[in-house]
């Protein structure tokens, strides 16, 4: 019988860095900063991707560059094919990236009743934050608190707590 309760990894260096893009269209500002807020986490704060992340594995930081092309008008698009013996390529946008985030974070306060309130300060947030971050991991005894139960230990367990209730 083959196993499948059992999966070999190999994890890759610690370090190790990567780019990629993130590629849209026809984004209101509101969703824009939506997007550009779910990819910038605050400082220690990491994503978790792939597997092992009770073991502190998957613990990723995206820094995000916010590049923007008017792809709809032709002044936009194809007045400049290179710049510098390069291919051109959009400016960064550092001052609007911070102003697309702060919209999305003052539609979401509204629509949550917490008017003047950054979105990183609301209970649900907070909440995230004690998952995501990395100091945690520091802390003796933690992976104990965060490992992945055992087969007999789903039957009886109990609603889990908050993550600022695990200490």
């Amino acid at each position: 019988m083959k196993d499948s309760q059992h999966t070999v990894i190999t994890p890759i260096k610690k370090g190790a860095t990567f780019e990629g893009r993130i590629r849209f269209e026809n984004l209101t500002e509101v969703e824009l900063g939506g997007l550009l807020l779910a990819l910038e986490l605050k400082e220690n704060l990491y994503h978790k991707i792939g597997m092992a992340k009770p073991l502190g594995l998957g613990s990723i930081k995206i820094t995000p560059t916010l590049k923007l092309i008017d792809r709809h008008s032709e002044k936009g698009r194809y007045t400049s094919l290179f710049s510098n013996d390069q291919w051109h390529t959009a400016q960064n946008n550092e001052k609007e990236h911070k102003q697309y985030v702060q919209k999305f974070e003052k539609y979401i306060c509204e629509k949550l009743g917490e008017n003047g309130t950054s979105l990183w300060e609301t209970e649900r947030m907070q909440e995230l934050k004690e998952m995501l971050d990395w100091e945690k991991t520091s802390i003796p005894g933690w992976n104990n608190k965060t490992d992945y139960l055992q087969l007999a230990e789903f039957k009886n367990r109990s609603v889990l707590p908050k993550p600022s209730e695990v200490k």
